[in-house]
């Protein structure tokens, strides 16, 4: 438990304050799982985003004869849009004679709840408009064997990649029910490495197999 002088040079440094939310946010938004590219909006407060375009051109290689030209094709742009960027924050008051009189650290306390607020709120809001853009879907069987399991995977990873628009799936989002249920799953199945080879040992949030991170979140953007 930290004094009241303690707590007041913590907070007289916004670096610290910063830095402590930077390390109690970390792994934690799933948004960070699905949407992983960046963009820089330095200095304009906006962001252009290109839709979905095609993979390929509109024509195709032709034979070309000694000398000749090569022939134009055409191809077409993909559309944008312009995304004006919004900022969204919060405070809060921890009063000298709060922090003197609980015996809890009112500091830690206060900061683990704000953490845990702006993730719920950010990963909503990701939530939202990751399934508002889900345009295929894919019904598999029941999860209740690792070979169900991996087929069902493989099968609607397999669905998007054949939609050719240059997708790899790479992020199997579950709600940690359906986490507990897939690992013991995997487990029972034999479907992992043993002992120091098994990806469930290395985190309790989430694992990599054949090709996927599997991670858990309260958030996921999708229903059972």
């Amino acid at each position: 438990t930290l004094t009241s002088e303690e707590v007041h040079a913590f907070l007289a440094n916004p670096a610290f304050v910063a830095r402590r939310m930077q390390e109690m946010t970390d792994l934690s938004f799933v948004s960070d799982y699905l949407l992983r590219g960046s963009a820089d909006a330095t200095g304009t407060g906006a962001v252009v985003v290109e839709e979905d375009g095609p993979l390929f051109v509109d024509d195709a290689p032709e034979v070309i004869a000694p000398g000749a030209e090569y022939p134009l094709l055409t191809a077409g742009d993909a559309a944008a849009a312009l995304i004006a960027l919004r900022k969204k924050g919060f405070d809060a008051e921890l009063t000298d004679e709060k922090v003197a009189r609980s015996p809890r650290d009112e500091l830690g306390r206060f900061l683990t709840r704000m953490a845990n607020t702006m993730i719920r709120d950010f990963d909503s809001v990701s939530r939202g408009v990751i399934a508002s853009k889900v345009t295929q879907t894919h019904t598999g069987s029941a999860w209740t064997s690792a070979s169900a399991i991996i087929k069902d995977v493989l099968k609607a990873a397999a669905k998007i990649e054949e939609l050719e628009l240059g997708y790899t799936p790479n992020t199997v989002v579950l709600k940690p029910s359906q986490y507990a249920e897939v690992s013991a799953a995997l487990i029972s199945g034999n479907a992992l490495p043993r002992e120091a080879g098994n990806p469930l040992l290395s985190s309790a949030r989430s694992f990599d197999y054949m090709g996927f991170t599997w991670v858990k979140s309260i958030y996921s953007p999708f229903a059972d």
